[in-house]
């Protein structure tokens, strides 16, 4: 991980940041997927992120240079 989803640039990432970054992500590469539904409406994917028990601010990756590693 290169840290671009550590949007406080605390060196950590947390869940929430993480779904943020995917969003924009998935938006970024995948832009419009266009799809018809079986009534024939049209509409567009979305991703969808499901945290189960997964608090929007745990941390989940610590990346190099954090305040835990000491530097």
């Amino acid at each position: 991980m290169s840290g671009a989803a550590d949007g406080g640039g605390d060196h950590l990432v947390t869940a929430g940041e993480l779904a943020t970054y995917l969003r924009r992500q998935f938006r970024t590469e995948v832009e419009d997927v266009e799809s018809v539904t079986q009534d024939g409406q049209r509409n567009y994917q979305n991703l969808v992120i499901d945290r189960g028990g997964v608090q929007v601010d745990d941390v989940i990756v610590r990346l190099p240079g954090s305040a835990r590693d000491g530097q």
